[in-house]
């Protein structure tokens, strides 16, 4: 009897490309890092925009505007006192408020060629 040949199957070796794991895999973590900064930041700027909560940080603006309103109820004849609460106003959204402080100022100095700046500057 003839001897049988076995045929050896030689195994190739396959060689995997883990540099293109690797650029996936980078892509992927740069994707996931954008996406959390992302929704941080997001989280952040709705937080500071609620307006029934009481997140709006307004106190910076209300010691600014009570500064100057105590300061025309010392001198109220003061026209820059006036300006100075209708700009408060203005950047606190409070434009009807503004307006009324102007009319004010124009009350007590109607020739000042400074309030009719203020009032292109504000917008009113």
């Amino acid at each position: 009897m003839p001897a049988k040949k076995t045929k050896v199957k030689s195994k190739k070796s396959k060689k995997v490309n883990y540099k293109i794991y690797f650029i996936h895999y980078s892509y992927c973590l740069i994707i996931i890092v954008l996406l959390l900064v992302a929704g941080f930041n997001i989280n952040n700027f709705l937080n500071d925009q609620k307006v029934l909560g009481a997140s709006v940080d307004v106190t910076p603006l209300q010691n600014e505007k009570n500064y100057w309103e105590n300061l025309i109820h010392q001198n109220p004849s003061y026209v820059d006192g006036y300006l100075q609460i209708a700009k408060v106003d203005v950047e606190m959204s409070n434009k009807k408020e503004a307006y009324l402080y102007i009319q004010k100022a124009l009350e007590l100095d109607p020739n000042s060629t400074k309030i009719p700046e203020v009032i292109k500057a504000l917008s009113l």
